[in-house]
């Protein structure tokens, strides 16, 4: 978009943020992630095969993810780290 002065501003670019709001909870972030996979699986309007697809998808994202990471965030719990995912317990 060509603004008045001339300059031209790109919509892809973000507005600074700084602090902790910056980054993303990874583990969040793929719940979330999981989370539209399912939904896919359940949306009718997709292929039954593609549907299919999706439950596996799902169902092996899910196993790595207590696998990994619920694996590793009970390691931080049982060493007395006293803050996960940004909340103090």
């Amino acid at each position: 978009m060509i603004q008045k002065d001339g300059k031209v501003e790109n919509p892809a670019v973000l507005p600074a943020v700084s602090g902790k709001k910056r980054y993303i909870n990874r583990d969040l972030s793929w719940l979330s992630f999981n989370s539209r996979v399912l939904q896919e699986a359940a949306d009718e309007g997709v292929p039954l095969i593609e549907r299919m697809r999706f439950l596996g998808i799902y169902s092996n994202n899910n196993d790595e993810f207590f696998r990994v990471r619920v694996a590793g965030i009970r390691r931080l719990v049982k060493s007395g780290v006293k803050e996960v995912f940004g909340t103090k317990e």
